[in-house]
């Protein structure tokens, strides 16, 4: 996600607008394309066709603004629930757990999930 700003740059996708990298590479962002408004402090910018996010984490909030985007707010928080199913989490946590407890396979021991 973040680096990918670098790949837009160097295609002049990012000529004249805003856009955001991870932290550490705004500076040098900025200093390879000065024609680029780089700003550090944001998780990502949506600048409509070309959108650019903070680093991989970012790229997850970056996500579901598209989805909100494009699919509404219901849709949105349906998706955030379902990712964030913790329930479901837990259950695929403690069969992984149990998984390497034996050293079993574990697409074998998840299986039903």
């Amino acid at each position: 996600m973040c680096s990918g700003a670098f790949v837009l740059a160097a295609a002049g996708l990012l000529d004249g607008r805003s856009a955001t990298t991870h932290w550490r590479y705004a500076e040098r962002l900025q200093r390879d394309c000065p024609d680029t408004q780089v700003d550090p402090k944001v998780l990502y910018i949506d600048g409509g066709n070309v959108l650019t996010a903070a680093a991989c984490a970012a790229g997850m909030d970056l996500c579901l603004h598209l989805v909100r985007r494009d699919f509404g707010a219901e849709i949105a928080r349906r998706f955030i629930d379902r990712l964030f199913d913790l329930r479901r989490r837990k259950q695929l946590a403690d069969c992984r757990n149990k998984a390497w407890e034996t050293r079993g396979d574990l697409r074998q021991r998840c299986a039903t999930f």
